[in-house]
């Protein structure tokens, strides 16, 4: 008397299914941060939950977990456990996601560039939570759901056969690809589009910082703009910890930094928060310091121009138009199509009354065409053409449409 083969249950192929998923995806994880454990142990160490001294252990331990985890599911040993494993593993990991999002704020040191790190690896904590809730949806179905009652009753005597938890069938095999491609397909964009935006969320958010930065100069130096040269001299000495250089008066556009870094950004040289750099873009350029900052209103007018009594810090007070003057300018540069060398898509300035936008460079108002004096003047810099430099009226005057 012959026996047909026992078919797999639909509701244990989906079950099975879904945990295949899950681990697919809890490998993918631990492979992407094995491949930049220096990142993970950055992201950690923002974190205030996360105790100092266990930032190294944990950022091997987690995807060392996820990835043995895993591991077990497809090699077809102990899967059991590495399902109730990899549970307990995604649900410690949300759990401290959202405790770290919802009671913990920024480091409470006084330094803004650990202030900024900390946004800058916060900023995806939404989308991670939500992700890992759907990896425990399909690991607690792939483990606890249950067959129904018609399907569970066999039509015809079992055959007795060794027990197999982990092991593929072609349906499984092949419902895990097309999941999988399908999932990573939607995915990637998303990647792509969150660390876009997260990028740009950053750089506006180093330049309100600038801003910051700006107020708390002003308040301690009698409301003036900050100007780290001699008004008296032609040039000055930028040191940022590492060089030293002979620059020009209107130098400090580019090392304006130098002078604040250490007693304002808790940072003793260059740091990342100093340069725009949004993705895409073809290299890391510094925020420029606008010059109208540095020089008398009078001096940003070519009719009243004069060398005399016009070089010198400005007030904050004597901004006239704050939510239309910038301090700040970023521009980024990027590849543009053949004939062009390079192109600028935005600029990111900081406003003059703390905030931060992005807008087409060719929206801003033209400043002083003469830039910042002759070649020849001892003064002068290496004149650029971007706008929001070179205001019209100084401080008086307005960037902004």
């Amino acid at each position: 008397m012959s026996v047909r083969p026992q078919v797999p249950n639909r509701m244990i192929v989906l079950r099975r299914t879904c945990v295949h998923v899950a681990m697919a995806f809890l490998a993918f994880a631990a492979i992407i941060k094995f491949a930049d454990l220096s990142d993970f142990a950055r992201t950690l160490g923002t974190w205030r939950l996360v105790p100092e001294g266990l930032v190294g252990f944990l950022s091997v331990a987690v995807p060392a977990w996820e990835l043995i985890c895993s591991g077990l599911w497809f090699a077809g040993l102990h899967s059991a456990l590495a399902r109730y494993a990899a549970i307990v593993a995604i649900t410690l990991w949300t759990v401290a996601y959202i405790v770290e999002s919802v009671a913990f704020g920024p480091p409470e040191c006084g330094g803004i560039g650990k202030i900024l790190a900390w946004q800058d690896t916060h900023s995806g904590m939404t989308f991670v939570i939500a992700r890992n809730g759907v990896l425990l949806a399909l690991l607690m179905f792939g483990t606890f759901a249950q067959p129904s009652a018609a399907a569970a009753t066999p039509s015809a005597p079992p055959v007795l056969r060794p027990r197999r938890d982990a092991g593929f069938t072609l349906l499984e095999t092949i419902l895990v690809i097309v999941l999988v491609a399908l999932l990573v397909s939607l995915t990637i964009p998303s990647f792509a589009k969150l660390k876009s935006r997260s990028q740009e969320l950053l750089m506006l958010s180093d330049l309100r910082s600038h801003m910051t930065v700006v107020g708390a100069y002003a308040n301690d130096y009698k409301d003036f703009f900050p100007c780290i040269a001699d008004p008296a001299a032609t040039h000055f000495v930028a040191d940022d910890g590492h060089d030293r250089e002979l620059l020009p008066y209107f130098g400090m556009r580019t090392t304006w930094w130098t002078g604040l870094a250490e007693s304002y950004y808790g940072s003793a040289g260059p740091n990342v928060i100093f340069y725009c750099r949004p993705p895409g873009s073809v290299f890391a350029r510094p925020y420029y310091y606008s010059d109208s900052c540095v020089a008398r209103p009078e001096f940003w007018r070519p009719e009243t121009r004069t060398q005399d009594g016009q070089i010198g810090g400005t007030r904050v007070s004597e901004v006239s138009f704050p939510s239309k003057k910038s301090v700040y300018c970023g521009f980024p540069y990027f590849f543009g199509p053949p004939g062009e060398t390079w192109r600028r898509r935005a600029a990111f300035v900081g406003v003059a009354d703390g905030s931060a936008v992005t807008l087409a460079t060719e929206m801003m108002i033209e400043g002083v065409k003469t830039g910042d004096g002759p070649d020849s003047w001892p003064r002068s810099f290496a004149w650029t053409p971007e706008p929001g430099l070179f205001t019209l009226d100084g401080v008086r005057g307005r960037d902004l449409p």
